[in-house]
């Protein structure tokens, strides 16, 4: 997900990596029981992460991360959600949002939407729904970022055991 430029610029890729990278060092030269205290301390927020990452791939498939790319504002309340979920990507476990928190963000995003601008959204997403082809598009590239997804998984474990 985090090489989709539909969501994430190269200079955004750069900082999640410095970031990460700045946060793992930081468990160096610690004891096995100091790293599982700071890994487990930042339980409350995986599911976080987990349903961020869920719906950000599920908006790209639907077509609301271009949508969004094309509206009028950039501070459309779909761009402002898609940042949100964005942020709680790319930081670190320590400073990640808790399901609470992202609760009170998303209801402050939601509660200012405009009429319009959600008709305008609804109705373009009804006409990409009825289409066929639309449809045998979202589906191909559903399978295509589930597969992105287990490659960059395996990727990971590759790394971890390289550390």
């Amino acid at each position: 997900m985090l090489q989709s430029n539909l969501l994430f610029s190269e200079d955004e890729r750069k900082t999640f990596t410095t970031n990460m990278h700045t946060w793992i060092h930081s468990l160096r030269g610690k004891k096995w029981s100091e790293i599982w205290t700071i890994l487990s301390s930042t339980y409350n927020t995986w599911d976080n992460y987990s349903v961020a990452a869920m719906y950000l791939i599920e908006m790209i498939v639907s077509g609301l991360v271009s949508i969004s790319s094309v509206t009028k504002e950039s501070k459309s309340f779909l761009q402002l959600y898609i940042n949100d979920l964005k942020q709680i990507i790319v930081a670190t476990p320590d400073k990640r949002h808790t399901p609470e928190q992202s609760k009170v963000n998303v209801t402050m995003i939601f509660a200012r939407v405009k009429k319009l601008d959600y008709k305008a959204i609804a109705t373009t997403m009804s006409q990409q729904l009825k289409s066929a082809e639309e449809s045998a598009k979202m589906k191909k590239q559903r399978s295509s970022m589930e597969k992105k997804t287990l490659v960059e998984g395996e990727k990971m474990v590759k790394k971890a055991n390289y550390m």
